[in-house]
């Protein structure tokens, strides 16, 4: 076992979950296959690191030899310093929440602004742009 990941799921109540080794060695090995995550990704690491998509941007990012940019703390909100983050260091792969990812889009007036965006993962659904 790596770590016990809290969540709330459905009920409200916080509910404590085991993150083995194999099921996130497997998790990598599919996003790689997938190609949702590659080698040559600048991935913005912008998830806190209390919840469990977090290891992917971090770890599954230094699996593949990624390049991983630490959002400043406290910034994780900030859309401006995001947007700035995003164009400044040419990121290719996000997890963000949808109402992030619906302001970044209204802030940059669509995808045109992000040409270096290769995925936005957003909430359980992935958006190829």
């Amino acid at each position: 076992m790596i770590s016990i990941l809290f969540t709330s799921g459905s009920t409200g109540k916080p509910k404590g979950a085991c993150l083995t080794h194999s099921n996130l060695v497997e998790h990598f090995i599919a996003a790689d296959h997938e190609q949702i995550m590659i080698s040559s990704d600048t991935i913005l690491q912008r998830t806190p690191v209390t919840l469990d998509m977090h290891a992917q941007d971090i770890f599954g990012g230094l699996w593949l030899g990624a390049c991983i940019i630490l959002i400043r703390p406290g910034d994780d909100r900030n859309i401006a310093y995001i947007i700035n983050t995003l164009q400044r260091h040419q990121i290719s792969y996000i997890f963000t929440v949808p109402t992030i990812y619906a302001l970044i889009l209204e802030q940059t007036n669509g995808a045109h602004q992000l040409s270096t965006l290769r995925v936005l993962y957003s909430g359980g659904m992935i958006e190829n742009i």
